[in-house]
């Protein structure tokens, strides 16, 4: 990011990279497991299928259950519909995992979940924030909580605290614009 933004003559600590943050939290692990799971039965094989052909030109409708996927089952030249990411992504599970068909339908990816994603506790979520952050990977993030009501009440009251009280989230803004609150 850094070369990107001198060869387009900015400084770099102009750039500021703030992504989507999916956030499935609950009270324990297991619950926050719980929710995301059930989250994404709502989607049905079919659908879930035709999100793979979008993104990257497989047709799994009549993929035998216990044959895996490699590159060489991938359409030569398909152009996904959806987004370079998101097909980059799943060529790369393939390549790396070889899954089957369900394995693949299950990923999170397959449902247009790009963003990154905590799936955990308000201290998981908090962590792995400060964990970015202090790495420099992030400025900040796009909070989108998920799968229920819960997530939000546990990122507005439990993960924001937290990170308050860490020193890497503020409390008070004195600008009235978002470009005035990243410069400050």
């Amino acid at each position: 990011m850094t070369a990107r933004a001198i060869a387009h003559r900015r400084q770099p600590k102009d750039v500021r990279l703030l992504p989507g943050l999916s956030l499935y939290l609950g009270d324990t692990l297991r619950e926050a497991q719980e929710l995301f799971a059930a989250t994404h039965r709502r989607v049905s094989a079919d659908q879930r299928m035709k999100n793979v052909l979008d993104i990257i030109g497989l047709d799994l409708r009549n993929w035998p259950e216990d044959r895996r996927i490699s590159d060489a089952d991938l359409p030569a030249g398909f152009t996904s519909t959806r987004g370079t990411r998101q097909a980059e992504t799943l060529r790369t599970i393939i390549r790396d995992d070889a899954p089957t068909s369900s394995d693949l339908l299950d990923r999170p990816e397959v449902l247009a979940s790009m963003h990154w994603q905590v799936i955990g506790t308000p201290d998981d979520a908090a962590e792995e924030i400060r964990h970015w952050f202090e790495a420099g990977a992030i400025d900040g993030f796009i909070a989108v909580p998920g799968g229920s009501r819960r997530s939000l009440d546990l990122t507005l009251n439990g993960v924001l605290p937290r990170l308050v009280h860490q020193g890497i989230f503020r409390s008070d803004y004195t600008g009235e614009t978002l470009e005035a609150h990243l410069n400050e």
